[in-house]
């Protein structure tokens, strides 16, 4: 059980029948008290095994109000999916002049950075960032990091030159 109004009495029988039992709940009328007629709880239960991706559940509840006949709920279908989601690893360079952008979260530090999602289907999606920041050095407008190089060619983009930054 993961909360409930009332503390109920559960009963989990061997045909898959699970049965909440609120005895001496006394909601009063909904016409007197109307916030105060309203019981809930929320549980969850671990899937069978056995059950095959792709397995559908369904569930229906029958609610009792004293001696009157049950209330039907909706009937609920629920699939059985496949959540071994294995992360997502980017590794990174950028230099310490600059900042590197990941679904909108500004990094600027060199380390390991995760972020977890949550997928449409209700699986947990995680993002592994390995981030390293190196040093930069002043070159004409810009900046190359320390350990890279460039290409520097003459005014008519002839004999090419490799300049190597330590």
């Amino acid at each position: 059980m993961l909360s409930y109004s009332h503390q109920p009495i559960t009963q989990i029988y061997q045909d898959g029948l699970l049965k909440f039992s609120f005895p001496n709940i006394h909601l009063p009328d909904s016409n007197s008290n109307e916030p105060g007629s309203h019981g809930y709880i929320q549980f969850k239960i671990r899937a069978k095994d056995s059950l095959a991706i792709g397995s559908t559940i369904e569930n229906t509840a029958n609610i009792f109000f004293d001696f009157n006949a049950p209330i039907i709920t909706n009937t609920t279908a629920n699939t059985l999916i496949n959540c071994s989601i294995p992360p997502t690893i980017i590794n990174a360079t950028i230099c310490n002049s600059l900042n590197f952008q990941l679904n909108g979260i500004t990094y600027s530090t060199s380390g390991n950075h995760v972020q977890r999602f949550i997928t449409a289907n209700g699986c947990d999606s995680t993002i592994l960032l390995n981030l390293t920041i190196n040093s930069s050095a002043s070159y004409l407008s810009g900046s190359i990091c320390d350990g890279d190089f460039i290409i520097s060619m003459d005014s008519n983009y002839h004999l090419p030159e490799f300049i190597m930054i330590h």
